[in-house]
Order: structure tokens, then C-alpha cells, then sequence
């Protein structure tokens, strides 16, 4: 980045839209066509960015080369890949040893910020936002990628009600069914056990994990128990605990893409899918999209304003009618004992 705030000679920095573990990710116009993008600067753990400069204070040359070719090799990979709920990669570029990502900028709200503003979600949309963001995963996982960092944050509902994933700096390249690589970051809730080992294999059994936790965070408002805590011996708390609403074969469902052990899950997003669909019909379920007016939104979400009104007086002459019943036997029990008195 030069010191117009320029990258590329085309691309003019305009602010800064996150900042995560691999490096920061900007909102960018492009002069050259017109348009917002969204840009990821990756920065390996160990690097920082000074003055528009990169520095290596902590890792050696040879170990940056290694981190450079490996994500340059992975970002060409998810370049390549086309699929609606996976913003599209525009550009790779590399100034003063950062490396950029130019991609589609995606406006939306994440699920995390979902759930903080409106609490655990409608059961039905729920579930149908849950199938959408499963269909973009197994097309991720056919094209022989998995994510290693699906979370509530990372899941973006646009202004046209679109599901899309984002955030790949996880993102690891696997082979038949496994991968040995060990990507560099993860969040606990929703990482598998297999994360926090080099050696333990990872596929799509790794991302079904996390599929799990996600939905458990959409249908609680509860961030899961992290691995390594239920490895200590902390239960993963109910589901229905916290939302009575939710079928057994749901939890168990969860429970099942959330074992411990990753030959107990369901090997892939396929497996899972059918296991929640089960007893469970989602394919009529009207969409709920972000951008949907306020009106929209209630009605989903919450529960008229004139069935509150209504379930309110009811209970009221329920309650009335309780105390009048009470009142009457008391004092006809008392009426007969002053006549025996007589």
C-alpha cells in the first residue's frame, strides 16, 4: 500500500472492515472498473505492518517462503472455485511482502449479529438458512476444500436474503478424504478436537463439527463448549434446555455432527443434512431475508402484536375465573359450617 492508500495502482483503500488472525480485510473502490471490492491483506502469524511496510520480527525467511507459496497456492485454488455463496475472488497481489485478496464485498449481517439482535431464531428459519449454508459447504468439499473455520461470523445473509460464506484464511486443501495440514486458525465452540492436533487427520467430518456448533448457536443464542473444555470433562448443554421448541431428532442431530470423536459424526454435509431433515419439512419454508422490511421481520420473528393482546386476555379470565372458583368454595365451606353452628 503505497501512501495514497492506493494498492495495485487501482485500488484506493477506503476503510478497514475487520481485522482477524491472518491479517485485516479492507473495504476498497476500484478505480480501474468502478466498483467496491473488499480486500484481505494476509500477514502471517509473527509478521506486522509498519508504515506501509512489512516486517519479519519473530519468523525466519525460510518459514515466511513456506506461509507465502502455501496461501498464494490456496487463494489461486478458491479463485477458481464459482458458486453463489462464495464471494468471487477478482485479483491476487502481492507489494512489500503483504500478499492481497480482491474480492467481492459482500453487505450483509452475519449470524452472530443476527442472534445478538433478534435472540435464538425461528425454528423454520433457522433450519432453512442451515441448509443453505450446508449446500455451499458440500460444494466447497467436492471441490476439495475444506473451511476450518465455520462460525456464526463467518456466514453472511446479504440484503437480498443470500447466504454467503466467507473468511478462507483457514481454508485447507485435502486429498481423498483427509489433509495433515494444520491451519493456522480456529475458534473454539466450533473447532473439533482434530484442530488443536498436527497429527490427527481433517475432512469433511472437520467442517461437519462446526456445522453442528453453528446450528446449535442459531437454534440457543449459545456458543457451544469448546473441545478441549469437554475434553475436561464439561458437558455440551442441551439444546431443547435452552429451546424447548426443538425436536429430539434435531439434537440428537447436533449431538451426532458434534462428537468428540470424528468417526462418531456424520462423515459428510450430505449425512447431516438428511439426519435433520428427518421427520422435518424445510423445503416450502419462505427465506427471511436481511434486507426484508421491519414488518416482514416481526411477523417471523416474533409474535403479533394482536395474538400478544389475545393470549394476554385469556390468561387474564383464566385467572379470574380460578380466583372466583376459590373465592365461591370458600365461602359456601363457610356458609355450611355457620348453618351446623345454628
Amino acid at each position: 500500500m503505497d501512501e495514497k492508500g492506493m494498492i495495485g495502482g487501482r485500488y484506493k483503500i477506503l476503510d478497514i472492515l475487520g481485522t482477524g488472525g491472518v491479517g485485516r480485510t479492507y473495504r476498497a473502490f476500484d478505480e480501474k472498473l468502478g466498483r467496491y471490492v473488499a480486500i484481505k491483506k494476509f500477514m502471517p502469524m509473527g509478521l506486522i505492518d509498519e508504515d506501509g511496510r512489512s516486517q519479519l520480527p519473530t519468523i525466519s525467511v525460510e518459514k515466511y517462503e513456506k506461509l507465502r507459496r502455501r496461501f498464494l497456492e490456496e487463494a489461486r485454488k478458491l479463485a477458481r472455485i464459482k458458486h453463489e455463496g462464495i464471494p468471487e475472488v477478482y485479483d491476487i497481489l502481492e507489494e512489500n511482502g503483504a500478499i492481497y485478496i480482491v474480492m467481492e464485498l459482500v453487505k450483509g449481517m452475519n449470524l452472530r449479529e443476527l442472534v445478538e439482535k433478534r435472540g435464538k431464531l425461528d425454528l423454520n428459519f433457522a433450519l432453512n438458512t442451515f441448509s443453505r449454508i450446508c449446500d455451499i459447504v458440500g460444494f466447497m468439499h467436492e471441490k476439495g476444500i475444506i473451511h476450518c473455520d465455520l462460525k456464526p461470523d463467518n456466514v453472511i445473509m446479504d440484503e437480498d436474503g443470500n447466504v454467503k460464506i466467507v473468511d478462507f484464511g483457514s481454508a485447507r486443501e485435502y486429498i481423498g478424504e483427509y489433509t495433515q495440514t494444520q491451519p493456522g486458525f480456529f475458534t473454539p465452540g466450533y473447532a473439533p478436537i482434530e484442530l488443536y492436533a498436527f497429527k490427527i487427520p481433517k475432512g469433511p467430518f472437520t467442517d461437519v463439527y462446526s456445522l453442528g456448533g453453528i446450528l446449535y448457536f442459531m437454534l440457543t443464542g449459545k456458543d457451544p463448549v469448546s473441545a478441549p473444555d469437554r475434553v475436561g470433562g464439561i458437558l455440551l448443554p442441551s439444546v431443547r434446555k435452552f429451546n424447548p421448541n426443538v425436536p429430539e431428532h434435531l439434537e440428537k442431530a447436533i449431538f451426532k455432527a458434534m462428537a468428540m470423536d470424528p468417526n462418531e459424526r456424520f462423515r459428510n454435509v450430505d449425512e447431516l443434512k438428511k439426519a435433520i431433515a428427518a421427520d422435518y419439512e424445510t423445503e416450502n419454508v419462505e427465506y427471511i431475508g436481511v434486507g426484508m422490511d421491519e414488518e416482514k421481520k416481526k411477523k417471523d420473528f416474533e409474535i403479533d402484536e394482536e395474538e400478544t393482546v389475545f393470549f394476554s386476555g385469556c390468561l387474564k379470565v383464566i385467572i379470574l375465573s380460578i380466583l372466583a372458583f376459590i373465592f365461591i368454595f370458600f365461602v359456601l365451606r363457610f356458609c355450611g359450617r355457620f348453618i351446623l353452628i345454628l
